[in-house]
C-alpha cells in the first residue's frame, strides 16, 4: 500500500508539470482559470451581445460597455427601431457580480464597437462607431458622473473611420485612439490613429500607418517601456499573419505595417501588473475560430505559443488587472449566431508567486474577486493546455483520499480538509 501511495504521489506530480514549454518569449507565465464568468446574457435589444470592453474605475469598480443588437450588425427595423445600441454594466466585486445593463447611447443608426477609459480627473470617455450600409464615423461620448448620465456624442473622424479598441494614456498624457480606415469601394483598408493633448477635447486628424497590404486593421496600441508605440493590426484573411508597427513619436509618424508571424484578429493588447503584454485576439486554424491569447515577456519583440481562452470564437477581448495580480478577460462567446454572451475568465501569470489561492469573497486576502471562480476555493497551479487547475496539497496532509481525490477537479470549500 505505502508503495502504490508514492506510485500515484509521483504520477500526480508529473501530471502537475506545465505542458507548454518556454519558447522564445520566455518561460511559461501565464495560465487560464477553469471556469467562466457572465457580465450579460441579453442587453435587451435582440439577444446579440458582443464587442465588450472593461476599465477599473477609480473608485475600484469595474466598468463594461458593449454592443447591445439583434445580429452581428443590427440596423434599424420595424422591431428595433434604433438598431443596435452601446450599453454598460458594472461590478463591485472583481467581476464576482455585475449590474443590470443600461444604455450609454442609442442613436438613429447601429451604434457600436464601444471602449471606455477613465482619465486621471475622473472623467470617462466612450469611444464608438456608427454604421450606416457601408458608411460611418467615430464618436466619443464623456460622463462626469461615473456613467450616471452622458453627454451628447461628438465626431471625432471623417466618414469611413472605424475604431474597435480604448483610448490609452501615454506617460506624457497624450491620448491616443486606434482607428481603421475602408474606402467607399472597399478595395482598400489600413490601419490609423487620432491623438489627443488636451484630454480629449479636440483630436488630430487620423494619422495614417503606412502597409503594403490592405488590411482590415482594427488597430490596438500599447506604449512600450521605452516610450515606443506598438500598433498590432488585423489582417481579415485567415490565411495571412497579422500585422504590425510603431512609433518613436508618440503616433506622430508610424513604420510601414509588418507581418508578426502568426494569423490573429481583432487585437486587444494589455499589461499586466507583473510587466507582461498580453495580446488578445480571434483566432483560426483549420477552419475553426476561436478566443485566444499569446503573451510577450521582452516588450513585443517575440510572443509564446498561443493558449486558448475559449473554443467559441466571438473574441474582441478586453483586460483589466485586479488586486491579487491576476487578469480579469472579458469577450463574447460566438461569432454570427444569436444569442450571444459577454463572457469573463481569469488569467494568471505564475511568475509573482507561484501556487495562489483563489476562495469566494468575503475569505480574507484570498476573497479579493474570487467568487469569479463561482464560489469555489481552489490552490491554483495551472496549465494552458484544457485549463486544467491541480490541487496537489492533499498529497503531503491526507493519503487516504488519495484515490478519490486523484481527479484533480476542483473542490467546494465544504469538501476541503
Amino acid at each position: 500500500m505505502k508503495m502504490t501511495y508514492y506510485v500515484y504521489m509521483l504520477a500526480g506530480l508529473i501530471a502537475a508539470m506545465p505542458l507548454h514549454w518556454p519558447t522564445a518569449a520566455g518561460a511559461v507565465a501565464v495560465n487560464v482559470s477553469p471556469t467562466y464568468g457572465y457580465i450579460v446574457t441579453d442587453g435587451g435589444a435582440g439577444g446579440y451581445e458582443a464587442f465588450p470592453d472593461i476599465c477599473r474605475l477609480q473608485n475600484g469598480d469595474i466598468l463594461c460597455t458593449f454592443y447591445a443588437g439583434y445580429a452581428h450588425v443590427s440596423p434599424p427595423n420595424e422591431t428595433y427601431s434604433s438598431g443596435g445600441r452601446i450599453m454598460q454594466a458594472v461590478s463591485k466585486d472583481n467581476g464576482a457580480t455585475w449590474s443590470a445593463p443600461s444604455v450609454v447611447y442609442d442613436g438613429p443608426l447601429d451604434d457600436r464597437d464601444s471602449s471606455i477609459c477613465q482619465l486621471p480627473n475622473g472623467r470617462l470617455l466612450c469611444n464608438f462607431f456608427t454604421y450606416d450600409n457601408g458608411s460611418g464615423a467615430t464618436y466619443i461620448t464623456t460622463s462626469d458622473d461615473l456613467g450616471a448620465t452622458w453627454s451628447a456624442p461628438s465626431q471625432i473622424t471623417a466618414d469611413r473611420y472605424y475604431t474597435s479598441s480604448p483610448i490609452i494614456r501615454l506617460s506624457s498624457g497624450r491620448l491616443v485612439l486606434g482607428l481603421y480606415a475602408v474606402n467607399s469601394t472597399n478595395t482598400w483598408a489600413n490601419g490609423a490613429v487620432a491623438t489627443s493633448d488636451d484630454d480629449g477635447d479636440t483630436w488630430s486628424n487620423p494619422i495614417q500607418i503606412p502597409t503594403s497590404v490592405k488590411l482590415n486593421a482594427e488597430t490596438s496600441v500599447i506604449e512600450l517601456t521605452d516610450g515606443t508605440l506598438w500598433a498590432a493590426l488585423r489582417n481579415n484573411k485567415s490565411s495571412s499573419p497579422m500585422y504590425y508597427s510603431t512609433s518613436a513619436d508618440e503616433g506622430d509618424t508610424w513604420t510601414t505595417s509588418q507581418p508578426l508571424g502568426f494569423h490573429a484578429e481583432a487585437p486587444y493588447l494589455w499589461r499586466s501588473e507583473q510587466g507582461a503584454i498580453l495580446l488578445g485576439y480571434r483566432a483560426y486554424k483549420n477552419g475553426v475560430y476561436s478566443t485566444a491569447l499569446r503573451y510577450s515577456l521582452d516588450e513585443c519583440a517575440t510572443w509564446s505559443d498561443e493558449i486558448t481562452i475559449d473554443p467559441l470564437g466571438g473574441a474582441y477581448t478586453s483586460m483589466v488587472n485586479l488586486n491579487d495580480g491576476s487578469v480579469l478577460v472579458a469577450y463574447f462567446d460566438r461569432m454570427g449566431d444569436v444569442p450571444t454572451d459577454i463572457r469573463t475568465r481569469i488569467m494568471y501569470d505564475r511568475r509573482s508567486a507561484g501556487t495562489r489561492h483563489v476562495g469566494a469573497a468575503g475569505d480574507g486576502a484570498a476573497g479579493d474577486g474570487a467568487a469569479r471562480l463561482g464560489g469555489l476555493r481552489l490552490e491554483e497551479t495551472a496549465v494552458d493546455l484544457g485549463f486544467m487547475i491541480y490541487d496537489m496539497r492533499f498529497m503531503i496532509y491526507d493519503r487516504k483520499r488519495f484515490r478519490r481525490r486523484c481527479d484533480f477537479r476542483p473542490r467546494r470549500r465544504s469538501e476541503r480538509f
